[in-house]
C-alpha cells in the first residue's frame, strides 16, 4: 500500500468533455476551497477554514461576527441579489411510520458525563425535531409532522417541553406548552406556564385575532405602578 504523501501545488479537478470543471484547491488564506463550473466564474460551493472551524456553503466565511466571535460557524448563503433566494439548512428523512424523525437539531454540552443520551447527565441539553404524522402509514404519500422542542433541566432528563401541530388540521393549530414528561414535584406536579414580560408600564398579555373581520379580543397584564397593577380582558379595540 502506497504510504506517501501527495502534496499537489494548485488545484486537484476534474473536467467533464462538456468543458464543465469542478475541483478544490487552498487558497492564500489557508482555506480548503470546492469549486464547480469552472472556478474562473467564481462559483465556490463550499470552503472549510481549518484555522478557525467555520465551514462556508456559498460563502468563504461567516456574515457577521455574531453573538460569540471565538464560535464555530456553518454559514449558508445565497449570493444571488434581489431573487428572493437564501440559505438553507434542509434536514430530510424517508418515514411512512407515525412519530419517526424527519429531522433534528441537537444542542450538547460535552462537560456532561452521559454520552447515551438518556439520563440526568446527558449530554444533550436541547434539541429541536419534527416529527411524522400519518393516519394510514403514508398510504396517500401526504404525511405531515409536528415540531417538538425538548428541554432538560438540571439534574433531570431531557423532556419534551412544546409542541406545535395541527393535528386537526382542518380546524386548529395548536402551541402546547407542556409539563408531563418533566420529574415534577415528587414525581406528581410539574407546572406549564406561557410567559409574556412587557418593559415599564406597558402591557403584557395574549393578543386574540381573526383574519377574518370578526371582533377579536385580548387578555393583558397592565403594570401602572409598584402599587397599581389590573388584570384586565377586553373585546376589540385597542
Amino acid at each position: 500500500s502506497p504510504n506517501t504523501s501527495l502534496d499537489v501545488v494548485g488545484e486537484i479537478s476534474v473536467t467533464h468533455t462538456n468543458g464543465q470543471r469542478n475541483g478544490l484547491y487552498t487558497n492564500t488564506a489557508g482555506q480548503l476551497v470546492f469549486f464547480r463550473n469552472n472556478f474562473s466564474n467564481g462559483e465556490f460551493t463550499m470552503v472549510i477554514d481549518d484555522e478557525t472551524g467555520n465551514v462556508g456553503i456559498g460563502t468563504i466565511g461567516p456574515v457577521s461576527s455574531g453573538y460569540d466571535t471565538g464560535s464555530k460557524k456553518l454559514t449558508v448563503m445565497s449570493d444571488t441579489l434581489n431573487n428572493a433566494t437564501s440559505g438553507y439548512l434542509e434536514l430530510s428523512s424517508r418515514a411512512n411510520t407515525a412519530g419517526y424523525n424527519a429531522g433534528a437539531i441537537q444542542f450538547n454540552n460535552a462537560e456532561n458525563a452521559g454520552t447515551a443520551g438518556t439520563g440526568t447527565q446527558n449530554r444533550t441539553v436541547g434539541q429541536i425535531r419534527t416529527v411524522i404524522t400519518t393516519t394510514d402509514s403514508n398510504a396517500g404519500d401526504d404525511s405531515g409532522g409536528t415540531m417538538e422542542f425538548w428541554t432538560k433541566p438540571e439534574a433531570q432528563a431531557l423532556a419534551k417541553t412544546m409542541t406545535i401541530s395541527t393535528q386537526d388540521p382542518n380546524h386548529r393549530a395548536d402551541v402546547t406548552v407542556d409539563a408531563t414528561q418533566l420529574a415534577g414535584d415528587s414525581g406528581t406536579n410539574a407546572n406549564a406556564f406561557f410567559n409574556a414580560k412587557a418593559k415599564g408600564n406597558y402591557y403584557a398579555g395574549l393578543d386574540i385575532k381573526s383574519n377574518s373581520g370578526h371582533v377579536g379580543g385580548w387578555i393583558g397584564h397592565w403594570n401602572g405602578s409598584s402599587t397599581d397593577r389590573q388584570l384586565q380582558a377586553r373585546v376589540g379595540g385597542n
